[in-house]
């Protein structure tokens, strides 16, 4: 199931790869998630078969920490830069943000 996210995330990353906006274009953000996450199961995976039976708590504690990294890691990469202008440039900006994604809604909903 989480394999078929994973290659649905790429889809919709592929097909946003074109938006000029930089508000709604995380294509390259998504992508770069994508991949975390599939090196990070990879790793994980990897990590449970070379372990051997005897060390469960140690299979248990690097598997945690595959899992807390990953999902530290992709929510640094999507939310982290947006965290950083609200601090920086204080709430005009996220309004100027949330307007330009309402009006690209709004034009991308009333084409033919």
């Amino acid at each position: 199931m989480t394999g078929l996210m994973l290659v649905v995330a790429l889809i919709f990353a592929w097909e946003t790869r074109g938006v000029q906006l930089e508000a709604l274009n995380d294509s390259k953000t998504i992508g770069v998630c994508v991949y975390n996450t599939t090196v990070m199961g990879l790793i994980g995976v990897a990590l449970l078969f070379v372990l051997p039976d005897s060390g469960q708590n140690l299979r248990v504690i690097l598997l945690a920490a595959c899992i807390i990294l990953c999902a530290t890691t992709t929510l640094l990469l999507v939310f982290g830069s947006k965290v950083y202008l609200l601090a920086k440039f204080g709430p005009a900006v996220v309004e100027r943000m949330a307007a330009a994604k309402g009006s690209v809604g709004l034009a991308m909903a009333s084409r033919p």
